[in-house]
């Protein structure tokens, strides 16, 4: 998993109005999508790049993995989403 840390917000972000539930769920999937070493911590590849659960392919992209954690944490999300503006519009 490549991880990005943002420490403003940017201009071009939407507000997406989420439940403090929805919010818990989200977070543990998503801690759940990384892989842990024996002492619970995740493991790092490199800078920003984390080893993860699971295998990227054409059907299981970052934009369906964003996609399905929007839809298990209880937020709008898309039927398939090869492309990440569906994602964005979908939460306009």
């Amino acid at each position: 998993m490549h991880v990005t840390e943002h420490f403003n917000v940017e201009d071009d972000w939407i507000y997406v109005p989420i439940y403090p539930d929805n919010l818990n769920t989200m977070k543990n999937l998503i801690n759940e999508s990384f892989t842990y070493d024996e002492n619970d911590k995740r493991i790092q590849i490199s800078n920003n790049l984390y080893k993860a659960n699971g295998k990227y392919n054409l059907f299981n992209t970052c934009n369906s993995w964003t996609n399905n954690i929007l839809n298990q944490s209880g937020i709008k999300s898309c039927y398939w989403t090869p492309f990440s503006y569906q994602i964005i519009n979908n939460l306009k």
